[in-house]
């Protein structure tokens, strides 16, 4: 599955200006190739089976779920935490 054009436009675009995260693409095809399998396997996860099971539970529906891709640049820290909140 190939990243649609404007998908990836839009992320190159917010990538350089707001953020000021360099883009992978940059760095060559594989690193963008690279970036790329991560996000789809973000986006994948909405189908594994801890999602599929947690879902039944919480009686919801495969259309209920939207799932969101955080890209962020990797620091170095003595500390680094993710807190998940239901809103």
């Amino acid at each position: 599955m190939n990243a649609p054009l404007s998908l990836t436009h839009q992320l190159k675009s917010i990538m350089k200006s707001t953020s000021r995260i360099p883009w992978p693409g940059d760095e060559g095809d594989e690193r963008w190739n690279q970036a790329w399998c991560e996000i789809k396997k973000v986006w994948a996860s909405k189908w594994n089976e801890r999602a599929f099971i947690s879902c039944k539970k919480a009686k919801l529906d495969d259309e209920d779920i939207c799932i969101a891709v955080l890209i962020q640049e990797i620091i170095c820290a003595d500390y680094a935490s993710v807190i998940h909140t239901k809103n």
